[in-house]
């Protein structure tokens, strides 16, 4: 029989490597070596598929350690750049994945349930949730500061799909236990064991425009990052700290910056009108009025003026008239008119000042009152000034008509008996 030398050299080659290998009858398979350990042991690499979409399947998989023959840690790795794909499905996941203790990523040593320590990206992402559905839509968790040694972890939420809120933050519970004082979400900024003392609680902030600041004791401040009072508004641009609406139709109250300085409580105004003004003044206006004519302004001086915004320096001042059951004056009174040292005019002197001055003696001219009015409590001691020096006068001339019927008596008197005498004669 002629013998091909091809089979030659396979039978020679089978003789060569079969030096490392042991196929038994019964008993354990070694690839590789000749003392396998289980039912198939393979010394070397493993290529399962080739360039086919084969597969391995198995239940348990141990890990082996590298040093020993005891069972040691699992790896699961491929060619740099290409994937490791667990539970992987053309539309939806064919398998779950289990972990029955801690999960590591980035670190061999997990501490716990799932323990991250990123260590390849300079942004330090940690996580992100997509739909597929909204691909450019997600949820992340990252570091937010880029300072080597530093980590801020941030919660963001990322949504350009439409122009509605990005994320959401909700706490819910059922009906049943929607009783009693305890909050349904607590935001809780603190030290380990204690609250803060010092630093500020919570800050909102625009990019790095800081929009509104709590600080340790509770004070609030927006537009301000030291708030002094338990709400604090501040504003520099625009000029108003708190206005509701616009400035035609508008209800609600306004607030001016520090360099306006004023508080003005509007409802219905209609127009804006003027600037704003150097000092403090607390405008009142309603339905017709413009806050550059209110229906009642406090002026810095603790001044009122309604109907007017020149109050003057009178407390009270007023443009318009006036209704009351009653109104109490204090002031001085004219009983001075009565004592002994009371310099009492004349008669002749009143009528000649009434002559040249055209009003009585103390009392302003019909020009004066015109021009500036009159003072209540004053204008009703001079009157009253005028009736006690009437009294005076009628006193007097009461006086004057006794001594006078007195003396008429006894003309009349004296004018009988020179009658009698005569007729006597």
């Amino acid at each position: 029989m002629k013998i091909h030398p091809t089979f030659v050299l396979i039978l020679f080659l089978v003789q060569v490597h079969a030096q490392n290998n042991t196929f038994p009858t019964s008993g354990n398979v070694g690839i590789g070596t000749t003392n396998p350990l289980s039912k198939l042991t393979v010394k070397g690499h493993v290529n399962i598929g080739d360039d086919g979409n084969y597969r391995l399947r198995t239940r348990h998989v141990d890990g082996k350690n590298l040093t020993d023959r005891n069972v040691g840690s699992l790896y699961l790795n491929y060619n740099t750049g290409q994937k490791v794909l667990i539970g992987w499905g053309n539309t939806a996941p064919a398998s779950d994945l289990v972990l029955a203790g801690r999960l590591g990523i980035g670190t061999t040593s997990p501490i716990h349930h799932i323990d991250v320590i990123n260590q390849h990206q300079a942004t330090e992402s940690f996580l992100r949730f997509r739909v597929k559905d909204a691909p450019n839509d997600y949820f992340q968790i990252a570091n937010t500061t880029g300072a080597a040694g530093q980590f801020i972890p941030l919660i963001k939420g990322h949504r350009t799909s439409d122009n509605r809120y990005s994320i959401s933050v909700m706490g819910s519970t059922a009906d049943t236990n929607d009783t009693g004082s305890n909050a349904v979400v607590n935001f809780d900024a603190r030290r380990t064991a204690s609250p803060i003392q010092n630093r500020p609680l919570f800050v909102w902030t625009s990019y790095t425009d800081k929009k509104m600041t709590m600080l340790a004791n509770g004070n609030l401040g927006i537009g301000t990052t030291s708030p002094s009072e338990k709400l604090e508004i501040e504003a520099t641009n625009p000029t108003h700290a708190i206005f509701k609406g616009s400035h035609t139709g508008i209800q609600g109250i306004q607030v001016e910056r520090s360099g306006g300085d004023h508080i003005r409580l509007v409802t219905n105004y209609t127009g804006y009108g003027g600037g704003l003004e150097s000092s403090s003044k607390l405008r009142f206006a309603v339905n017709g009025n413009t806050l550059d004519t209110p229906s009642m302004m406090l002026n810095e001086s603790g001044n009122l003026g309604i109907g007017t915004t020149n109050p003057g320096t009178y407390k009270l001042a007023v443009r318009g008239k006036i209704r009351a059951e009653e109104i109490k004056v204090e002031t001085g009174w004219a009983d001075y008119v009565f004592q002994e040292d009371y310099n009492l005019p004349t008669l002749d002197q009143v009528e000649n000042h009434i002559k040249t001055k055209g009003h009585l003696i103390n009392i302003p001219s019909a020009k004066e009152v015109a021009e500036n009015g009159v003072q209540l409590g004053e204008m009703n001691k001079l009157l009253l000034e005028k009736i006690e020096e009437l009294t005076l006068y009628l006193i007097d001339m009461k006086k004057e008509n006794q001594n006078q019927q007195e003396q008429l008596i006894k003309m009349k008197e004296e004018l009988s008996f020179l009658k009698k005498s005569i007729k006597n004669e």
